[in-house]
């Protein structure tokens, strides 16, 4: 019944709704789609908006994650989740571009919308700064990871791609390695989120533009194992994380049940698997640094992630 098609936005709260608006247009390269008196719609092309920033926060926040499905009867798809023991609502007129919304809540009281029909953007890539093809996926922390796991595969459908041991998770919706990543926490809170760039080439030109805007790069270039995708870090200015990543695992044909074969990959197929963390964290560069578990990290599953 409820078949979720893509990612479709992430929303934040934020200190200051100006100064963050103006970085995802200069310097990510998003286009500003929408203002209201305290948000602000940004788009990378197709999607009215990829990102959602509102004002009201004294400190930054993921607030929802919406996606796309096929369509449903909505009183169906409602019923299916209550069913699944969560409360449920339909909005309409909500937000520009998308005229209804089933909203629910994951355990951690993230917000959960899910869309079928929108109203494709008329404008191009913006064709500045990093200039991102999509948003590609959302990384939580939880400090139930088993829990909010079963959320998104028994009640919306992900399915398993790959997992660290057991404290951390990644979720597919179509044909991308993830979509959703879960891993363990001291508290619930948005560890990264990501957006898909086109190749190497890409993300080299990516530093770059960093580099001129004088943004440090946290962590990489670097090829990850689970997903073997080539990533780089760096924080936005209230401290969210951002990832920019490309050459993503994808899993093409459902039915075989392995990924795409790569020249890259350790197993030929490339099943979903359990993951030893020190080759899943990278195939090339540098161990993460410690700022990336300042933000709630559990303990463990630092320790088990690296050699003391």
């Amino acid at each position: 019944m409820l078949s979720v098609l893509k990612l479709g936005h992430a929303e934040f709260k934020v200190r200051d709704l100006d100064k963050m608006a103006e970085f995802y247009k200069n310097v990510i390269g998003l286009t500003e789609t929408g203002r209201e008196k305290d948000t602000v719609y940004l788009s990378t092309s197709i999607d009215h908006h990829s990102i959602v920033l509102r004002a009201g926060a004294d400190k930054a926040y993921l607030s929802k994650i919406a996606f796309q499905i096929a369509p449903a009867d909505s009183k169906d798809l409602t019923a299916y989740l209550r069913s699944h023991r969560l409360d449920t609502e339909i909005r309409t007129g909500s937000q520009p571009g998308i005229n209804e919304v089933i909203r629910t809540h994951n355990p951690d009281g993230v917000a959960i919308e899910m869309y079928s029909e929108f109203e494709p953007s008329a404008h191009s890539y913006s064709m500045r700064g990093i200039n991102p093809l999509k948003l590609s996926h959302v990384a939580s922390l939880t400090p139930d990871v088993k829990r909010i796991v079963q959320f998104y595969t028994q009640g919306m459908g992900l399915r398993f791609s790959d997992s660290m041991q057991d404290f951390f998770y990644f979720l597919r919706c179509g044909a991308d390695h993830h979509t959703i990543n879960l891993l363990s926490g001291d508290y619930s809170a948005v560890q990264h989120f990501a957006f898909e760039l086109a190749d190497i080439s890409h993300i080299t030109s990516a530093c770059d533009t960093l580099a001129r805007e004088k943004v440090e790069i946290l962590w990489g270039p670097l090829r990850h194992g689970c997903g073997h995708n080539i990533a780089m870090y760096h924080f936005d200015p209230e401290g969210l994380i951002i990832e920019h990543c490309a050459e993503l695992d994808r899993m093409s044909n459902e039915g075989l049940g392995y990924f795409d074969p790569r020249p890259c990959h350790e197993d030929r197929p490339q099943y979903p698997k359990a993951w030893d963390p020190k080759a899943a964290i990278a195939v090339w560069g540098r161990f993460p640094p410690p700022e990336l578990f300042n933000t709630g990290v559990s303990t463990v599953a630092h320790r088990m992630t690296r050699d003391e």
